[in-house]
């Protein structure tokens, strides 16, 4: 686990180079935060970090309610020093905010606070997912998704809006039936699948039916296809 000590050392180095760059250019802000301001803005949530470290038994220190709002807004700061490094061509600065804010999500975990924030979380999962076919990573990726998926805030997992597939919940709920499916983890697969089947129901006919088809490829075999025929036949009176 990363210590405070050495995530503000990543971060005071990522963030130094983007503001270095910043103070160089002639980029302008239009009206949003800027390099400088977000810095000053993530520094704060440093301060605290170091005074809960990692110990659970800490949370007394500070409100639940204030964990998540804390974390929320941090996360959403990194996310946009992000898009300054993006911007400013600092790539690698770019993925280590994104790193940093999936740290960020893994404290307001551990401090029981609710996640309230997801899409640049989902973001970065999926881009772990997508990079890597081993199956002791993918596995790991598993657990992580589904305390994101546990700990999302009551707002989040009642987003009315069923029209877009790219919303965060939906993407999380769909990575973490993804993932498991390549871990070729029986077990994993079916915690997945009965997930996806409570969180969006109304998406699972389509999911096992695109499933079934992929799980033709040889990687899969045929114990992993009949999963999937499985959990298609229970949802296709759905369509």
């Amino acid at each position: 686990m990363t210590t405070p000590d050495d995530l503000k050392k990543i971060f005071t180095k990522a963030s130094s180079a983007v503001l270095q760059a910043y103070n160089s250019s002639n980029t302008q802000s239009g009206g949003d935060a800027t390099p400088p301001q977000l810095i000053v803005a993530i520094n704060q949530f440093f301060i605290i970090y170091e005074k809960l470290g990692n110990k659970q038994s800490e949370n007394s220190l500070i409100k639940k309610s204030d964990i998540s709002q804390i974390g929320e807004e941090t996360i959403n700061y990194l996310i946009e020093l992000g898009t300054w490094a993006e911007r400013l061509d600092f790539h690698q600065e770019k993925a280590m905010f994104e790193e940093i804010a999936l740290t960020v999500s893994q404290w307001i975990i551990r401090h029981q606070g609710e996640i309230r924030s997801l899409e640049g979380i989902v973001n970065v999962l999926s881009v772990k997912a997508n990079r890597t076919s081993d199956e002791a990573i993918l596995t790991s990726l598993f657990h992580v998704l589904n305390d994101l998926i546990e700990h999302s805030s009551p707002a989040l997992k009642n987003d009315t809006d069923k029209s877009e597939p790219s919303r965060p919940w939906r993407m999380l709920n769909f990575n973490f039936a993804i993932v498991a499916t390549r871990t070729l983890d029986k077990e994993l697969m079916i915690k997945a699948f009965d997930t996806l089947g409570r969180n969006l129901p109304q998406d699972c006919p389509y999911f096992f039916e695109e499933g079934l088809k992929q799980s033709e490829k040889a990687i899969y075999g045929p114990e992993i296809k009949e999963i999937m025929a499985e959990y298609l036949k229970k949802w296709a009176t759905l369509h």
